[in-house]
């Protein structure tokens, strides 16, 4: 089928109606990049947070479970070194391997339960694992500073050693 022949006016109208568009497709572009850019960025520090989360509990749980094979106590070193060598690819690493509350640090603690009417006596090992996040963008005017995660993880030792 052949196209009838088009006029020089309705040509121009056309060409007229495309510049329009494509004004409104830049201001609609403009005005959504923003929004997208903030959303992406939130992503990835998002992600980048749960990363450091996510080894911090894995840290704590493997030190706490190698506690409990080893009937460890209060001083082990080598549940230390678990926690330090697990965490050593974060970016704030070298955490001080002495416990200060909710600082950074590693704090590990052992004990007995009381037993109840003739129960057995339970023996356990704690270990916390404080962090301090470093943000990789940040949010200006919202969060400043680096953000404190924890992790604590209580094991019962199944055959402890007296």
């Amino acid at each position: 089928m052949v196209r009838p022949a088009t006029s020089t006016a309705e040509s121009r109208k056309a060409t007229k109606t495309h510049r329009k568009e494509r004004g409104q497709s830049l201001i609609e572009f403009a005005l959504t990049a923003p929004l997208l850019i903030v959303l992406l960025l939130g992503l990835v520090e998002m992600g980048h947070a749960f990363n450091s989360y996510m080894t911090i509990v894995a840290a704590s749980r493997d030190a706490a479970r190698l506690g409990a094979q080893r009937g460890a106590t209060a001083g082990d070193t080598a549940m230390r070194n678990l926690v330090k060598t697990e965490i050593e690819r974060l970016e704030n690493a070298p955490i001080d391997p002495n416990c200060n509350g909710d600082n950074p640090g590693i704090c590990i603690t052992s004990g007995y339960n009381t037993p109840t009417l003739n129960g057995p006596v339970d023996k356990w090992v704690d270990v916390k694992v404080c962090y301090n996040h470093s943000l990789i963008i940040g949010i200006p005017g919202i969060v400043k500073d680096d953000i404190n995660m924890c992790s604590h993880t209580t094991i019962r030792i199944a055959n402890p050693q007296s």
